[in-house]
């Protein structure tokens, strides 16, 4: 072990395991190469292995191990990375992508994924850049640059058309079609469905099918079809189970869908079980804010007064959290009022505190 080869199999393994529900393998196989000593000519081979071995880590909610990779990332792979632009540029798309899914720090993880974007460009590694694109125009949507979010989505399909890359062209699909259901726009609402149909007959992985139907979910309640997302959420959380983060997304959309459909009860169940499993993540990234917004309605309407507002002051405390790490004051402004989850925790905030607590 510790070859180029060695390094490169383990690189692309730990990428496909994850999405066949083979973590116990990955795990094992994430245990051998934290205990490898590569070889001078792979370690750019081994820095590839780990960067993947993040993103596996993430996908799972393993923050420790994510967290661990990536310090010997920065400890093996620095002093190449002024001169390999492809290493600098997928170790920061890495780093972007764990903090997106794992840390209350929203402007970090695109500030990472915009100079992962400049280095591929830079190196030109189109294949890259396409896939780095999609994740600054995630992470842009958080901010609540819904414009900057589509423009870079955009900009990632057009090259994956270019590129003719399947993997790529599914992967750019989602991102944009994800974006897309935040939109205002009736005909951009009807191409966010035709790009997830897309994704999801493409079949590329239970994660991306996934994807398609969280990206349904989310079309069905931007047009009151509270039946609707009700059923897509629940094929999107079957399909994110080797996920928590993703789980928690989709169990957003379900509240959302049960709460339209007057269920409360059965809302309520699912707010507490995602609760406890909050709890024990402590923290979940880009769909802690909106997840506990739904909680704390779901609560509320049950009558359960007490633990509704404390699942909104939670939530306040991660906004507050988040815009606190956010050194610009233009895009700390986006985030705390065009974001449109942030909006709906604040409305509630004074309708049922009189004020916006913190």
């Amino acid at each position: 072990s510790g070859s180029v080869w060695w390094c490169r199999a383990a690189e692309k393994l730990f990428h496909v395991l994850p999405q066949v529900q083979e973590s116990q393998r990955a795990e094992a196989l994430s245990d051998e190469i934290l205990r490898t000593e590569p070889a001078p000519e792979a370690r750019s081979a081994y820095v590839y292995a780990l960067c993947s071995l993040v993103g596996g880590f993430t996908l799972i909610g393993r923050r420790d191990r994510a967290r661990s990779c990536l310090e010997l990332v920065d400890g093996i792979g620095s002093a190449s990375f002024d001169t390999d632009l492809y290493a600098r540029g997928t170790a920061l798309m890495w780093h972007s992508y764990s903090v997106m899914v794992l840390e209350p720090d929203p402007y970090l993880a695109c500030s990472l994924a915009e100079q992962s974007a400049r280095a591929f460009a830079e190196g030109q590694v189109l294949h890259q850049l396409c896939l780095v694109r999609t994740l600054v125009g995630f992470e842009r949507m958080e901010l609540g640059d819904a414009a900057g979010a589509e423009e870079s989505t955009r900009s990632a399909l057009s090259v994956a058309e270019r590129l003719g890359d399947g993997y790529m062209l599914t992967n750019a699909r989602f991102y944009l079609a994800y974006v897309l259901t935040e939109s205002p726009d009736p005909a951009k609402l009807d191409e966010a469905k035709h790009l997830a149909q897309r994704v999801l007959e493409a079949n590329i992985s239970v994660s991306y099918q996934s994807c398609a139907y969280w990206a349904f979910a989310n079309l069905a309640l931007m047009r009151g079809q509270w039946a609707t997302a009700e059923a897509e959420a629940r094929r999107a959380r079957e399909r994110s189970a080797f996920s928590p983060i993703y789980v928690i997304a989709a169990s957003t959309c379900l509240l959302r869908g049960l709460m339209g459909q007057g269920r409360v009860e059965e809302a309520v169940a699912v707010a507490r079980e995602e609760l406890d499993r909050l709890s024990r993540l402590e923290g979940a990234g880009f769909s802690e804010v909106p997840f506990r917004a739904a909680a704390a309605e779901a609560l509320f309407q049950a009558g359960e007064r007490e633990d509704a507002e404390e699942s909104l002051r939670e939530a306040l405390h991660q906004i507050d959290l988040r815009a606190s790490r956010i050194p610009d004051a233009a895009v700390k402004d986006s985030y705390l009022h065009r974001n449109k989850d942030n909006r709906r925790v604040f409305e509630l905030a004074r309708a049922w505190f009189g004020e916006r607590p913190g």
